[in-house]
């Protein structure tokens, strides 16, 4: 099965996803991920400065 994105009832690919995204660029967007069993709790938001330039933060890992 392929991997998806559920978005109000419906389901994107993963492309369609990151083109729906790509097309809001240069606006700020909240995406928030928690558990299947939480969707009925809203997370607290904690709203914070940028990191400076050069301090970014990744989440993928680095290949050797």
């Amino acid at each position: 099965m392929a991997d998806f994105v559920a978005i109000d009832g419906r389901d994107f690919t993963l492309a369609e996803f990151m083109t729906m995204v790509g097309t809001f660029g240069g606006w700020g967007m909240r995406i928030e991920f928690v558990p299947d069993d939480e969707l009925h709790v809203r997370p607290k938001v904690k709203v914070r400065e940028p990191r400076a330039k050069g301090r970014q933060r990744t989440f993928t890992k680095k290949r050797a």
